[in-house]
């Protein structure tokens, strides 16, 4: 009887041995069915952080490509500016030349037509929007003085 009472004891280890088999199995069955789509939720993760990594790259190049064609107009601003300061400086000149020559011919003949003062006095200011502010100035002034010559007659004011 001895025997039979180990062989009872036997197969109940067994039974309790096969239990602890099936609910590892059952674990094991339920992490790979928990397991499963979380490996497919991080494998979509991971495609969207790659997408999102190579959109960031491509902006990156275009902001790159951006910033390098800012940088040549830029350059190119900068130098359209000094080429025009240099122009304004050489209008400003040939203006302060051709007042001078002007107010000198009007101020030797002691008179000045209404087209030379309305030459003169456009001429002026366009000179001094240029930033002239020479002794021209006096010299305007006083052209803008002298007796207006009108065919032929010259009229004191």
């Amino acid at each position: 009887m001895n025997d039979i009472n180990n062989i009872t004891f036997s197969i109940g280890d067994v039974m309790a041995v096969l239990a602890i088999i099936a609910s590892l199995y059952a674990f094991v069955k339920m992490w790979r069915d928990i397991k499963k789509p979380m490996q497919e939720r991080n494998s979509k993760i991971d495609e969207l952080l790659e997408n999102h990594d190579k959109k960031i790259n491509e902006d990156y190049k275009r902001l790159e490509n951006i910033d390098s064609s800012l940088t040549s107009i830029l350059e190119k601003l900068d130098s359209t500016n000094k080429k025009i300061d240099m122009i304004s400086s050489c209008l400003r000149d040939f203006s302060r030349q051709i007042l001078l020559n002007e107010c000198t011919n009007c101020l030797s003949q002691g008179f000045a037509t209404l087209e030379q003062k309305e030459t003169i006095d456009k001429l002026f200011k366009s000179y001094t929007s240029l930033g002239g502010n020479s002794f021209i100035s006096a010299h305007v002034k006083q052209v803008m003085e002298l007796p207006t010559k009108i065919h032929d007659k010259i009229l004191t004011e």
